[in-house]
């Protein structure tokens, strides 16, 4: 199945605690549920907690979690201002907006969160290079007692 405009394909994750899909888009780890419900408002806020409650292993500020119904009104109200309140990132969307809705969510989110995720690395580095400091302060002040 094809679920990108692009052409990309999701990848299937086993033993996943009900995840469809996983896949990585524009920095972001998607993660995909698929609900084949379609009478109106039959999705409620039990399955986006289940999504908050697997999204809670994941960092919350580079992953997205998204429902796939086979239409919008498929979702409660519940369930929608559910997904809206969540600290997480959530999309509930039908397969023919998926990709829109996953563009503008991204494009929607704050420069300050995306230098938060792009200076994960930049963290990891100071504080090596923090502690290559002090053991050379270290040194130094050991030698200077010589």
């Amino acid at each position: 199945m094809n679920f990108y405009d692009n052409g990309e394909e999701l990848r299937r994750e086993p033993g996943d605690g009900g995840i469809d899909f996983v896949d990585d888009f524009r920095e972001y780890t998607i993660l995909t549920q698929f609900k084949n419900y379609d009478e109106p408002g039959s999705i409620g806020p039990k399955y986006i907690r289940e999504l908050e409650d697997i999204m809670s292993r994941y960092n919350k500020l580079t992953t997205i979690g998204v429902i796939i119904a086979p239409t919008k009104l498929s979702f409660s109200k519940k369930s929608v201002r559910r997904a809206k309140s969540s600290k997480y990132i959530l999309i509930l969307t039908d397969q023919p907006n998926l990709f829109s809705d996953l563009n503008r969510v991204i494009d929607s989110q704050s420069p300050f969160e995306f230098r938060i995720r792009s200076s994960q690395n930049i963290h990891f580095i100071c504080f090596h290079f923090y502690f290559i400091i002090m053991i050379i302060l270290l040194i130094y002040i050991l030698f200077q007692n010589l």
